[in-house]
């Protein structure tokens, strides 16, 4: 992350304010690192003063909010641009039904997908996921189905019926995965917008997520998904049940999560917040830097 110095993600260190000056949490057990994030903080630094006209574009406010707070771009002009999802390869399905027959699933099942390019991933919580599902299991939901996809070198048992999809590079079939799903589980720790919850948003598919950094930017609460406090096992499970037991919001959260996908995250709406903003720096001839 360019306004730390090296970590890529903050995880409740603030020392990027300072410049990261200080005992770093993650390095300090190591002997003789703990001040190397401040050294790489000044040397980024450096470098990018060499740059006289630069300007930062974030792709979440929670990330233009961390590059405000942080002394790496001091006096450089911020703007937020979301990052763009391809809303003509991730499209709600014809039927629903049918898009989980594709997938070898039971058309009467409630589907939850999870997934991450590594499903050991720190970052994407997927330790969460199995106490999340005990929950909703003791609380009487039994007709549910997973899908799982991303790279997973765990042999953990679910306690539904699991469908494995292995890590996806085809776009195309990664669709298929959130057509064939009723919600998605991200129980993510830390992300800058969530490229899996504006996925699934863009095929009409719910989140249920943690109030993680930028992802609730994606996930409205409410309105294209629910949020939980981060951690908040017990609230996410009563979000997954919630969308279980109520179809009727079910729909209503993929209607407007669509919606919104296509209104904000379109790849014509991205181009176009780009475009405006590269005619603006050359007519003003310039300057990246604040005056």
């Amino acid at each position: 992350m360019p306004v730390t110095g090296g970590c890529h993600g903050e995880m409740g260190c603030l020392l990027y304010r300072n410049s990261c000056r200080g005992d770093c949490p993650r390095l300090g057990h190591i002997l003789g690192c703990g001040s190397w994030p401040g050294w790489l903080f000044r040397k980024k630094k450096e470098y990018f003063a060499r740059i006289p006209d630069l300007t930062i574009v974030t792709p979440s406010k929670w990330l233009l909010d961390m590059a405000r707070e942080s002394r790496m771009f001091e006096g450089r002009r911020l703007v937020h641009i979301f990052n763009p999802v391809d809303t003509s390869v991730f499209i709600p399905p014809v039927n629903k039904a049918e898009a989980k027959k594709r997938l070898d699933v039971p058309e009467n099942s409630f589907v939850i997908a999870f997934g991450a390019v590594n499903l050991q991933d720190p970052f994407k919580g997927g330790e969460y996921v199995m106490p999340i599902l005990r929950e909703l299991y003791r609380q009487g939901a039994r007709h549910i189905h997973l899908l799982i996809f991303g790279n997973d070198d765990s042999s953990t048992e679910w306690p539904y019926p699991c469908t494995r999809m292995g890590f996806l590079a085809d776009m195309g079939k990664l669709a298929q995965v959130y057509q064939g799903a009723d919600m998605f589980l991200n129980p993510t720790k830390q992300d800058s917008l969530s490229y899996v919850s504006l996925e699934a948003m863009s095929c009409g598919v719910p989140s249920v997520s943690f109030r993680t950094g930028g992802v609730p930017e994606v996930c409205l609460d409410g309105k294209t998904g629910l949020i939980a406090d981060q951690f908040d096992i017990d609230r996410m499970a009563a979000h997954c049940l919630l969308l279980y037991n109520d179809n009727q919001l079910l729909k209503r959260l993929g209607h407007a999560g669509r919606e919104y996908a296509e209104r904000e995250f379109s790849y014509p709406v991205i181009a176009s917040r780009y475009a405006s903003l590269y005619r603006e720096i050359l007519a003003t001839g310039c300057s990246g830097n604040i005056r």
